[in-house]
């Protein structure tokens, strides 16, 4: 069975980022698109497709809209590397073990059952710590610009417990400011939703501080969607697929 990493820093695509250099053009490649002045290879993006589809964390969605899917995630991590270069933000070897020992203390599971894992899903474990390099890296550069600026409300919590916070199924809406009134009255239409006590203090402390961390995240992915648009409309991209 594969092993379910209960792990923040994951994202959803579980794309690989160079964070060195940027690739070189070799023989027999061509450039599918430019950020900035920086490369990205059709190599590159085939790896990463072929990846995507090897793990079955694709669904079923068309080569094409894959290809289109990866290709943004990849322009956005290559923003990510560049704002990290800039701030002199890096990532360590020390940082990327620290993850991996926490992931294996969460799901109680040694090395061995953590390479059967990732073999099962069709990961590398050299793409696992790509990943993760990625999103500690991305975690540094968003730290101080959206994270630090995350205040959830025992109002909002309340709200949520109740049924009347945003919908977490849905993705957020880029440039939604959190705590708006974009954010209420989120239940989908049709649906009757029950409501729970009226006060915080009658739900119990792990259902409080569960949907607090519910919506510390939702908030952040508001802000990261908001950022990372104003990086794309500042940057030059060029795409030619």
């Amino acid at each position: 069975m594969p092993i379910s990493f209960r792990f923040s820093f994951i994202a959803a695509l579980g794309l690989a980022l160079a964070l060195m250099a940027p690739p070189e053009l070799e023989a027999n490649d061509r450039i599918v698109a430019a950020v900035n002045g920086d490369i990205i290879t059709e190599r590159q993006l085939d790896n990463r497709v072929n990846s995507l589809v090897r793990s079955r964390r694709a669904g079923g969605a068309a080569r094409a809209e894959i290809r289109r899917r990866v290709l943004d995630a990849l322009i956005e991590q290559e923003l990510v590397a560049q704002e990290a270069r800039r701030k002199g933000v890096f990532v360590s070897e020390a940082d990327v073990k620290g993850a991996i020992d926490m992931i294996k203390k969460e799901n109680k599971i040694n090395d061995a059952q953590l390479r059967a894992g990732l073999a099962y899903s069709g990961i590398t474990l050299e793409a696992f710590k790509q990943d993760i390099a990625a999103e500690i890296l991305k975690s540094k550069v968003l730290g101080s610009q959206i994270m630090s600026r995350i205040v959830v409300t025992d109002k909002e919590v309340l709200a949520f417990l109740r049924g009347e916070g945003p919908n977490l199924d849905s993705p957020p809406l880029a440039g939604t400011a959190p705590g708006g009134s974009e954010e209420k009255g989120t239940a989908a239409a049709g649906t009757e939703t029950k409501k729970g006590p009226a006060s915080l203090s009658e739900y119990g402390e792990e259902a409080r501080n569960n949907a607090r961390l519910q919506l510390e995240r939702y908030k952040m992915q508001q802000r990261y969607i908001a950022w990372m648009a104003d990086l794309k409309s500042k940057a030059v991209i060029r795409i030619s697929l």
